[in-house]
């Protein structure tokens, strides 16, 4: 049983929402998932219920790059992020999945091509309306985005920066359980306003 692959995203919290909004901000926070891709079975395979480890992997080959040599592909999760909280564990685990194929096919990518294969998998998998491309990259990178999600990555930041003194800061975060309603595109767009 080999690791071939190892990889890390950070979760975050909305600043700005996209389907709202029409432009995403979201900051990352020190909360994160690791994965290995392996070539056999792990002791605990991951639940995903949804499809999306699957996703990132179609959606990394559409892109062109390739599989590492193996017969097998299984992966080892292990996150610090609440799952359907609100702090962006889909955009963490998608950009961990993907560095981890990246460490396995020794390929090099940069993190915006990384952001625009996560947020392809995340509305393959139809955990997100506009891709998450804000979440993702604070799931790679630290500090905030402003983004345009409707242009691929490279092109759509459209304001950057660091929190000052983030050693500073403590974030409380209430849980406040699962999701119990899926979020509604309708709904977001009726209150554009208050965005």
């Amino acid at each position: 049983m080999a690791v071939l692959g190892r990889g890390e995203g950070h979760g975050g919290i909305s600043i700005l929402h996209a389907l709202g909004a029409g432009y995403g901000a979201t900051v990352s926070i020190e909360l994160s998932t690791r994965v290995q891709l392996r070539d056999s079975p792990v002791k605990k395979e991951p639940k995903d219920t949804h499809g999306l480890l699957l996703a990132v992997v179609e959606t990394w080959s559409e892109a062109g790059h390739p599989l590492p040599d193996s017969e097998e592909l299984h992966w080892a999760v292990r996150s610090e992020i609440p799952i359907g909280r609100g702090l962006k564990s889909s955009a963490a685990l998608a950009v961990a999945c993907i560095q981890a194929l990246c460490d396995a096919t020794e390929t090099t990518l940069e993190n915006h091509q990384i952001v625009d294969i996560a947020a392809d998998a995340q509305l393959a998998w139809g955990c997100s309306f506009t891709g998450s491309v804000d979440d993702s990259w604070a799931a790679v990178e630290p500090g905030w985005k402003v983004v345009d999600p409707n242009v691929p990555a490279a092109e759509g930041v459209l304001m950057e920066g660091l929190i000052e003194e983030s050693q500073d800061w403590i974030i409380l975060i209430l849980d406040r359980g699962p999701r119990t309603i899926d979020p509604d595109p309708g709904r977001f767009q009726m209150h554009a306003g208050q965005f």
